[in-house]
């Protein structure tokens, strides 16, 4: 990561480029939930949340970051995302359909268990072109893109959420 490599070449450990707390004193101990971000941007993910009243993600997957964001607050979470199998992209030969259901209601299941208040969690399976049409302009807080991550969805994604947001 070019953050990291930057931080490391100036002698800053890389939580206080990011402004977080030193390690062993976050509030956010992170999960296990199986997934790519590091546990200094899920960190990241729980302090944004408690600033905030909305938050909008785009690409669930398995819900590693979306533990993050709803152990951080009692915002309204909205969770994006079309649950399909990834056999024709990322090198995920072995994905089904099925397995696609199951992570799907995996999720539901276990950050379902965890809402705060009720209410707090709304899933929409579907892509994110989609679901947008479900909300009005400056409706939403925050939202995080972590859906499709070619360049053109990335693109496609901040155009069409952008008007949505509020801060």
């Amino acid at each position: 990561r070019p953050d990291k490599a930057i931080a490391e070449t100036a002698g800053v450990p890389i939580q206080n480029v990011m402004g977080l707390f030193p390690s062993n004193e976050h509030p956010y101990p992170g999960n296990e939930i199986y997934g790519w971000m590091s546990l200094d941007e899920l960190r990241w993910l729980y302090d944004r949340a408690g600033a905030m009243d909305s938050i909008l993600e785009i690409g669930v997957f398995n819900g590693r970051s979306t533990h993050a964001l709803i152990s951080g607050g009692k915002c309204k979470l909205h969770c994006v995302d079309p649950w399909q199998s990834m056999a024709h992209i990322y090198g995920f030969e072995t994905d089904t359909f099925k397995k696609a259901d199951q992570r799907c209601a995996d999720f539901v299941e276990c950050i379902g268990s965890m809402q705060q208040i009720p209410g707090q969690l709304n899933v929409y399976r579907e892509n994110s072109i989609e679901a947008s049409k479900r909300f009005a302009d400056k409706s939403i807080d925050m939202v995080f893109i972590d859906g499709d991550h070619t360049t053109e969805s990335v693109i496609q994604d901040i155009v069409t959420w952008l008007p949505k947001t509020k801060k």
